[in-house]
C-alpha cells in the first residue's frame, strides 16, 4: 500500500513554479546582449520585491543568452534563442501569489514594447507530498 504523508503541516502550497514563453514577430538587435536583457529582468526582481542573491549571464555571440538569478524566494532561469523569436522563462517563487503575480505582469509589460505576438504562461503550485514504499 502506498502510504503518503506530508513533512509540512496541512501539506500547504509551497510555491508558484511558473513557466513563461515569449514569441516575438522581431527579435530586436538590442536583446542579443545581457545588458539590456538582464535589465529587463532587474526591473521584474524590483517590481514584485524579490531579493536577489546572485546573477549570471552568458552570451551565445550571435545565438541568444541563458540567465540565472538566484532568489530568496527561489529562482528565475531564462533562455533567447533570437533565431527562433523566442524566450523561455522560468519562474520559482516561494513567497505570496502577490509577488509572482507582479513578476508575470512586469515580464509581460517588459516584452510587449516589442513585436509581441504570444506570451503563455503555466503555473504549477508547487508543495511537499512525500511517497514512502513505492
Amino acid at each position: 500500500m502506498l502510504e503518503i504523508f506530508s513533512k509540512r503541516r496541512n501539506n500547504q502550497n509551497r510555491g508558484y513554479h511558473t513557466l513563461i514563453e515569449i514569441f516575438l514577430g522581431d527579435y530586436p538587435e538590442e536583446l542579443y546582449y545581457s545588458p539590456t536583457f538582464g535589465q529587463k529582468i532587474d526591473n521584474v526582481v524590483h517590481r514584485a520585491q524579490l531579493s536577489v542573491i546572485k546573477k549570471e549571464f552568458h552570451e551565445f555571440k550571435g545565438f541568444g543568452l541563458t540567465g540565472f538569478y538566484l532568489l530568496s524566494e527561489s529562482h528565475l532561469a531564462f533562455h533567447t534563442w533570437p533565431e527562433e523569436k523566442y524566450i523561455a522563462i522560468d519562474l520559482f517563487t516561494c513567497s505570496t501569489w502577490a509577488k509572482t503575480k507582479v513578476a508575470i505582469d512586469t515580464i509581460k509589460r517588459e516584452f510587449s514594447t516589442y513585436d509581441l505576438r504570444k506570451f503563455k504562461v503555466k503555473i504549477i503550485r508547487r508543495g511537499f507530498v512525500f511517497e514512502k514504499n513505492v
